[in-house]
Parts: structure tokens; sequence; C-alpha cells
């Protein structure tokens, strides 16, 4: 699985890299259109993403262990803060310019 994993990322980013003025075009263009369109409601769906994630985590159900009992505790919160944030996994954090025009 590993291997299929690689290829497919080398088949994406090897042309983008080779062809970047069209890589950037590609990949503006969904964009462009995405956050002309929807941005208010892609602004809006992660703000209600994060209120319920808040609810949860303040919930009942923020008590919930996923795993068996007993289990080490694989990753610390700061650990987990610290992935989530690396991943550059966050709302609103997307570039508005093209990539060759920097």
């Amino acid at each position: 699985m590993f291997s299929a994993t690689v290829a497919v990322i080398l088949l994406a980013s090897v042309p983008a890299l080779l062809a970047k003025e069209r890589a950037a075009e590609w990949i503006n263009t969904p964009f462009t259109f995405i956050t002309g369109h929807f941005g208010i409601a892609y602004l809006a769906y992660g703000i209600d993403v994060l209120g319920f994630l808040i609810f949860l985590g303040a919930s009942r159900y923020g008590k919930v262990v996923l795993g068996r009992r007993g289990d080490e505790v694989e990753f610390t919160t700061l650990t987990w803060v610290a992935l989530h944030t690396s991943t550059d996994d966050r709302r609103g954090n997307q570039p508005t310019h093209s990539p060759t025009t920097r």
C-alpha cells in the first residue's frame, strides 16, 4: 500500500514540477471557482465544524476513550496540536495568489 501511495504522489507532483505554469493554472482554476462561488459557505462550514467539535469535547462524549482499557496513550495533547499544526490543515490558510508569482 505504501508503494501505491508513493506512486500516486509522484504521478501528481513530478508533472507539476516540470510544468509549473500549467500546474498553477490547473490548481488555481477550481480554487478560484470554489472560493468565488462558495466563499462564505466554505467559511461558515469551517466555523460550524469547529463549533461542533468544541461541543463534542465539552459534552459527555468528550470523555469517550478510543481503544482498550489500559492501553498506553500514543500521543500527548501537545503532540496532537503539533501534528495538526504541522500539516497546515487549517481553514483559510490557502494562498490567494498563483504559486509562480511569489
